[in-house]
């Protein structure tokens, strides 16, 4: 009597365990998703922001008039404005996601231990679909965890300080064609 409580106390705390690492890889794979977007948006206001600021300091926009200047000025303070709050963004999510990586991690290492132990033909399955769908779930993460131009940690950092530097050009070089 007493173990066949224990044996259902221990199924219902794997049922849960199995509830919560599904909705925590379900996550981390929506954080994957929001960071790959983030990073291609991140990139393209940036390379937007290069090519006006360059167009802005050699003058040209000054040969088409005032008008197209001021243009030119506040669409590249637009592009870096989003460049900067998507880069926060962007860290904010990696933040987020590091957790669970981290966690999910923790777990799938627990998983494979605890299966080692136990030879029966259910734990090695499951433990194989579990490693396999947070295997690729995590990598995915991992991959798109670092910005393209700017890899590692402090990529966000130095994509706001580029982005904030390219808006102060062509501020000062839009102003100093007046």
């Amino acid at each position: 009597m007493i173990n066949t409580e224990v044996s259902s106390i221990v199924k219902n705390d794997i049922n849960l365990s199995r509830v919560e690492r599904d909705a925590a890889l379900s996550k981390l794979e929506s954080l994957t998703d929001r960071l790959r977007k983030s990073s291609a948006l991140i990139t393209l206001s940036t390379l937007v922001g290069i090519l006006l600021t360059f167009l802005t300091i050699s003058g040209l926009t000054f040969r088409l008039g005032h008008y197209t200047l001021f243009v030119i000025i506040g669409t590249q303070i637009l592009f870096s404005f989003s460049a900067i709050l998507l880069a926060l963004k962007f860290d904010y999510l990696r933040k987020e996601g590091d957790a669970y990586f981290e966690e999910l991690s923790d777990e799938l290492h627990g998983a494979r231990i605890l299966n080692q132990n136990d030879n029966t033909d259910s734990a090695i399955n499951s433990e194989k679909r579990f490693s396999l769908k947070a295997r690729v779930i995590i990598r995915n993460y991992s991959n798109s965890s670092s910005l393209p131009l700017i890899p590692g940690r402090y990529g966000p950092g130095v994509m706001v300080g580029v982005n904030f530097i390219l808006g102060f050009l062509t501020v000062f070089f839009g102003s100093w064609w007046f």
